[in-house]
């Protein structure tokens, strides 16, 4: 089957295939090979009847791979799957807070992340007070899954010296 949505758990690929005469009157000359092929052409798995392919991280996103049954006498049959395989947290590719140092002004946190995969979800900005010796959640955003890179800012009101955490959540959860 074709996987039609993302899955955190790596997935399997499972065939099995028969000729399609065997069993008949007309007792087809039985498969030779049965084997599942990645978007380069390199056999993953092989088997006669089944074969069986468990995706490595290295497989995380969308994949499509090539099923090819060969019998005896050389007669193909292919198929295709697609795969959907996202185990990895969003990137964050900027976290900004300034200023650094005593200011009379506001301060601002601002950050850049993205989902490649499943998409990005949320981002929860937390903050640790130095004075209270606490963290507490600052401000939030939900982002519908995007693949895109997306950017927000926070403007930070509260006298303080603070430490900042980002919290970013895909589709799926990482």
């Amino acid at each position: 089957n074709t996987v039609t949505s993302w899955t955190k758990t790596a997935p399997v690929i499972s065939v099995t295939a028969t000729d399609y005469l065997s069993g008949t009157t007309y007792n087809g000359s039985g498969l030779k090979t049965l084997v599942i092929k990645n978007s380069s052409g390199s056999v993953m798995a092989s088997g006669v009847n089944s074969a069986s392919y468990t995706l490595s991280d290295a497989y995380q996103g969308t994949y499509t791979w090539t099923i090819v049954a060969t019998d005896n006498v050389g007669h193909t049959s292919s198929k295709t799957v697609t795969t959907r395989f996202d185990k990895t947290g969003p990137e964050c590719s900027s976290l900004v807070a300034v200023p650094n140092n005593w200011s009379a002004g506001n301060g601002t946190v601002s950050f850049t992340a993205r989902d490649q995969w499943s998409g990005l979800a949320s981002a929860v900005l937390q903050r640790y007070s130095y004075v209270t010796g606490t963290w507490s959640n600052v401000a939030s955003w939900t982002f519908g899954n995007t693949t895109s890179y997306v950017s927000r800012t926070y403007t930070e009101t509260s006298e303080g010296v603070f430490y900042y955490k980002l919290v970013l959540t895909d589709a799926l959860g990482n």
